[in-house]
């Protein structure tokens, strides 16, 4: 990862390849966790959020010559012992991906709900934005929405999901009908479930697939391309993370990070960085009327409040907007302490 670039836009990091239960445990009863610790290690650090991927997922080898019985009870094996060692750090968790060990998860699930109260937990699968099937009929949904079945079916099971992951990132090349998009996002909002785009990138060396548009991708269509869909995705109401699968040249997704091969930033990382930390950015300035009120339209994150008085003190308060918060604010002076209270 290239961590200089990515701390100027990122937030969040959705783990790639360390997590993955057969890199931590090729040999049975020997597991290796230097990478993940490394990984999970920096973003603590970095005041990165963290969403793991995945719990299940690609299993190693040896798990595969194993009974039903004997393989539910090693995933609850290998949940406790990520639950030790990252329980405390790690707030969002893929328990599965593209419905690996499905039937076993259930009581993987209820352990996380028991032991982990307060994380988010969801699936990922390869849900996308385009079918090539009949508009209208039940396989252009199914097409669309990889996972849903899954989502249904566990909560037939007494399971309830946080969130659910998208791919998003087949078919390679697609530049996608944002009508398409929204349609795909709105189905799974109406699950009652919140949205994590998690593995997100376009390949800049393929033919550009889709109806939306022809022609071979470059930097320049890349960069256009990821204004609009980043834009999309994030003004969709139950979106919480867009997350690039790979920040580099060398991702598993050739041409798709936002660092070239000579480690110089690409016009998407300029692209993304102007929307991140402007466009997305809420800045208000004013001289408090009489009656006390400033009126402002934020975007949810955390804040700064500054107030200057008329004898040169400035009091700073950190607040948080969130969705749950009021939207009215009232804060304090205390001018005997000089501080600012909500």
């Amino acid at each position: 990862m290239d961590k200089k670039h990515f701390l100027e836009l990122f937030n969040f990091s959705t783990i790639p390849y360390s997590a993955k239960w057969f890199y931590i445990e090729p040999g049975e009863g020997k597991p290796f966790y230097d990478d993940l610790d490394a990984y999970v290690n920096w973003c603590v650090e970095n005041n990165i959020d963290i969403e793991y991927h995945f719990v299940t997922g690609y299993v190693p080898e040896w798990l595969k010559a194993k009974t039903q019985e004997e393989t539910q009870q090693l995933l609850l094996k290998h949940s406790n012992e990520l639950i030790d060692r990252y329980g405390d750090k790690i707030h969002h968790w893929q328990v599965i991906n593209e419905k690996h060990l499905l039937n076993e998860s259930i009581a993987a699930f209820k352990l996380f709900r028991k032991r982990l109260p307060s994380a988010k937990l969801g699936i990922s699968d390869c849900a996308r934005f385009y079918s090539p099937q009949k508009v209208g009929s039940q396989k252009r949904f199914d097409d669309l929405t990889r996972g849903m079945k899954e989502v249904r079916w566990l909560r037939d099971q007494g399971v309830e999901l946080d969130f659910f992951a998208f791919h998003a990132h087949r078919p390679f090349g697609l530049w996608a009908d944002f009508r398409v998009l929204y349609e795909t996002l709105d189905a799974f909002e109406k699950e009652g479930l919140r949205i994590h785009i998690s593995e997100f990138g376009i390949h800049e060396v393929l033919n550009i697939e889709g109806d939306v548009r022809e022609g071979q991708w470059d930097a320049e269509l890349q960069g256009e391309y990821y204004q609009m869909i980043f834009s999309t995705m994030f003004s969709h109401p139950a979106v919480d993370v867009i997350n690039m699968w790979g920040m580099s040249a060398n991702t598993w997704m050739g041409g798709s990070g936002l660092v070239g091969k000579a480690g110089k930033a690409k016009p998407a990382f300029y692209v993304l960085r102007d929307l991140i930390h402007k466009k997305w950015h809420t800045r208000k300035e004013g001289i408090l009327p009489l009656n006390g009120k400033i009126n402002c339209r934020a975007f949810y994150g955390d804040y700064l409040l500054q107030v200057e008085l008329a004898d040169g003190k400035s009091l700073n308060i950190p607040l948080k907007h969130s969705r749950d918060m009021a939207t009215s604010l009232i804060f304090y002076i205390d001018l005997a302490t000089a501080r600012l209270l909500q």
